[in-house]
Order: C-alpha cells, then structure tokens, then sequence
C-alpha cells in the first residue's frame, strides 16, 4: 500500500511538471497585435508595414501607430531609419519619411533605399547620391546606391545598340575602376573582392585592381558567397572555379549546385553524389535523386524512399520517407536547427538527427523551423510547434508564417495580425 502511494506521487508529479512545462513553453507566445489589419508584412528593424482601410502605414511591435494610415501605394521598409514612399501610382513622385511619419524630403522624381547612409535620387536636372540629411553628395548616373568593399557600379547607356559605360566608383565619388564600353558589370557591387563582368554576352571575372582573374568566355556565371562559383559553359555542361585558389575543377558535370556544408551536389549522368571544393568526390554520383548538406546530413533517394547520409555517406537515418524537403533553393535546407521536415504518404511532421519522432506524422503541411518555432497546418488551419514537438499554438488560424524579428504573422477570418515570441 505504501508503494502504491508512492507511486502514484511520483506519477502526479510527473504529469504535473509536463503540464506546467507545457503552459510555460505555450506562454512564451501571445497574440501581441490582434488580426484587425487587411494585410501585414514582416517587421524589419522594428517597424511593419501594415494596410487598414485600403490604406498603408507603420506601426511598431507593440501595435502603436507609428504613422498614418494615409499611404496608397505600398511602401518600402525603413533603411537607415529612412523610408520611401510613392505619392502617385506613377511612381514618379517620390520622397522620403522618417520613423515619425514626418516627411523630410523635397519630392523626387526617381528614388532608391538607403544603404550604408547613401540612396541613388533624381531631382530636378541633377541624378546622384544623397546622403541621410538629403546633402548632394556625388553627381552620377547610379540606380541603387550599393556599397561593397568600399565600391559601387554605375552602368550608362552608351550610342551603342545594348552597349555599356560601365565602372565603379568610391564613396566620394571618384572613378576607382574604369571597364571598357563594350564591359559591364553583372553584379553591382564586389563580393569577397571580386565582381562578375561581361562582354559580348560571355562572363568573366575580375578583382578591384580590374585584373581579369577568370577569362569572359562563359555563358553564366553564379555568384557565390561560398568562394566557389558555379560556371555554365552551356545549358548542359557546369564546372567551378575556386576563387581562392585560382583553380578551375574539372571534370565537367551535367548538373551542378552551389556548395552547402562544404559539399557540392553534382550529377553525372543522372547519377548525384557531392564533391569538396577541390572537385573530388567524397561521395560518389550513385543516387537517382538528392539534396543538400545542412547541418551534416543531407537526404538522397534510395529504392524510391528518401532517407539521410552523412559526410561519409554513411546511412545515418534509413530511406522510409515518401517525401522529404530537397531544398533545391538557398532555404529550407533539409535540416534546420536539428530537425527536418518528413513525410510518409503525404503526411508530415519533424525527424531529429537520430531518426526520432519529434512530432507525429500528422500534418498536411509543415515549415521549416525559425526561431525554434515551426508553423504546421491541418485540415486547412495554421498553428505552431516548438522544437520538443508541443502543438504550442494549435492549429487555428487560416494562414500563419515563420518568425522575422520575434513577430510572425497571422491571419484569422480574412484579417491579419502578429503572434510575439515573450
């Protein structure tokens, strides 16, 4: 009997502390700003854009109006605490407001962002960059007003049929790099120092002194933040160039992907495996289809399921799985913040990198995870669930999205708001 006793404490305290971990995990989220709005964007820099009654305006994360409700067309996010705003649906009047709503600007006639305290306008005769009290600071033919590496790329039309003046200048304007007229920058900016150029319709690469470091005789080229660029020779023929080591890799491949994790996804033949960035193969093109490295694993198709390798190509999670996120795209990745989405016939929920459950296999629809929370839908209703698998906001609003800046947004009867992480 007293075992009995025991046992029966040890069981209440166990589900209690399940409760109450469970109200404090569903308590670190609360609707901070009611679904009153037409349409809501994420916060950036600590404002939203947010439409009521057909019309624009900002508001902060406590839903205070920051400025009226009085905007037609939809403006842009607030850049160095600056935004810009279109007065008519021609967009050719344009100024600037600041985080007050005051206007602070004479109306242009054309307008960039801000960037790094400079924004690209044209008033009047005069086209330049202005700096954030609305000084002239540099007269020139500019677009956006980009900065990288200390340089930005003005393109200028020239008597030639699609025929560029193309250089680059610092931030006081002076002409730091001159491109020959038949050159043009692809990129706007320099990356890692270094810019992709065109001539002729082929594409090459050069560094900040104008050195050619890559010849022009590629049909693309894709930038990479990864220092290894992805070269086309044609629609069917891929290779790499590793820009550290001023290397081209061969062999060539039928298909190529930019590197993620460290490997790239190459295929051979309709055969993928992935390569380092010296072009070997750490795993051999041996799948009918796979995706990409995040977090040390990456899915690939074996016998019509997908399943997950590791860097040695070691199955780490058995090929059960009908469906499985590829992320053919920069995001989602196929494991993001330790867990990844999975599916068995057409029902989805989340794996850890063990292979366990962490969620049921419920759910018509999940998200990737962002901010350790992930957005999961059923039945044609969104809610939330945390990295422990708890349905913390359960699955009642008709559209919900990831959280940007501790804000997500919501949608309930055709109106919009925003759920707040505490």
């Amino acid at each position: 009997m007293k075992y009995t006793k025991y046992i029966v404490l040890i069981l209440s305290i166990t589900i209690s502390t399940k409760l109450i971990s469970q109200n404090l995990k569903t308590n670190l989220i609360n609707i901070a700003i009611p679904c009153k709005y037409d349409s809501v964007r994420d916060f950036k820099n600590g404002f939203a854009r947010v439409k009521l009654n057909g019309k624009w305006g900002f508001i902060d994360k406590n839903g205070n109006q920051i400025t009226k409700f009085n905007f037609d067309n939809y403006p842009t996010n607030f850049s160095d605490d600056l935004c810009r705003i279109y007065e008519n649906n021609n967009y050719n009047i344009v100024y600037f407001i600041n985080n007050k709503g005051e206007k602070v600007s004479p109306n242009y006639s054309y307008a960039s962002d801000y960037h790094k305290g400079f924004a690209c306008v044209e008033y009047g005769n005069w086209r330049g960059l202005i700096d954030v009290f609305g000084n002239k600071k540099v007269a020139c033919n500019c677009k956006n007003a980009v900065f990288n590496n200390g340089l930005m790329n003005i393109k200028e039309l020239t008597n030639k049929i699609r025929k560029y003046k193309s250089y680059f200048i610092d931030i006081s304007g002076k002409v730091v790099l001159n491109l020959n007229d038949s050159d043009f920058a692809l990129t706007e900016y320099f990356e890692n120092g270094f810019a992709i150029v065109s001539e002729n319709y082929f594409y090459g690469i050069i560094d900040t002194s104008g050195r050619e470091i890559l010849s022009k005789k590629y049909m693309r080229i894709t930038p990479s933040k990864s220092g290894m660029y992805l070269l086309f020779d044609d629609e069917t023929n891929f290779s790499y160039f590793n820009i550290e080591e001023k290397k081209l890799l061969n062999p060539k491949f039928d298909y190529a992907y930019d590197f993620y994790d460290g490997l790239a996804l190459v295929g051979i033949k309709d055969k993928f495996g992935y390569i380092d960035k010296y072009g070997n193969f750490i795993i051999n093109a041996q799948y009918s289809k796979a995706g990409f490295f995040s977090e040390g694993l990456a899915p690939v198709k074996i016998n019509g399921k997908w399943g997950f390798i590791d860097k040695k190509g070691q199955v780490v999670i058995k090929p059960i799985y009908s469906n499985t996120d590829i992320g053919w795209d920069e995001e989602p990745m196929p494991f993001n913040e330790g867990l990844a989405r999975v599916a068995i016939n057409g029902k989805w929920g989340f794996i850890n990198k063990n292979g366990k459950n962490i969620t049921p296999l419920k759910y018509d629809w999940v998200s990737i995870f962002s901010n350790g929370y992930a957005v999961v839908s059923i039945n044609g209703k969104c809610g939330y669930v945390d990295s422990s698998g708890v349905e913390i906001i359960p699955c009642t609003y008709d559209m919900a999205y990831k959280f940007v800046d501790g804000m997500a947004r919501i949608n309930s009867n055709g109106k919009e708001g925003f759920l707040a992480i505490k």
